[in-house]
């Protein structure tokens, strides 16, 4: 099985010099933005403006880390990707904290939408995630 190029790839064949200095301008941006993504294991929450909220968000800060941290090991784990209803059932965690950690993820630039969807349990159709 043939190695498709990347992005990533050093090497360009047969490309106009305007195309190359395009490739490569893309992917210095995107080493550039993967040095500066937050930690891994970083704790992150976000607060609203409701006292509530503050308060929830204090008391979750110390956990989230782990949380973002195991679905971003089980998702890497599997290499066909997952959705986030599938990655609640592997890690027994509510999908609503999966749900808010793989958007951290990706928003990050630790996870990748595959461009697939696949039926959830429920049904409908979700995004699935790779590792980047």
């Amino acid at each position: 099985m043939t190695r498709q190029p990347s992005l990533f790839d050093r090497i360009v064949i047969d490309m106009p010099p305007s195309e190359i200095a395009i490739a490569e301008a893309m992917r210095t941006a995107i080493e550039r933005y993967r040095a500066e993504r937050p930690p891994l294991d970083g704790n992150s929450t976000v607060a609203g403006k409701n006292p509530v909220s503050q308060d929830a968000a204090r008391r979750a800060f110390g956990r989230s880390g782990n949380a973002r941290e195991r679905i971003y090991n089980i998702i890497k784990a599997n290499p066909n990707g997952l959705t986030a209803d599938e990655t609640r059932h592997l890690t027994s965690l509510p999908f609503n904290s999966v749900s808010a950690r793989v958007c951290d993820l990706a928003a990050e630039g630790w996870l990748i939408d595959t461009g697939r969807r696949r039926e959830t349990s429920t049904g409908a159709m979700a995004t699935v995630w790779i590792t980047a």
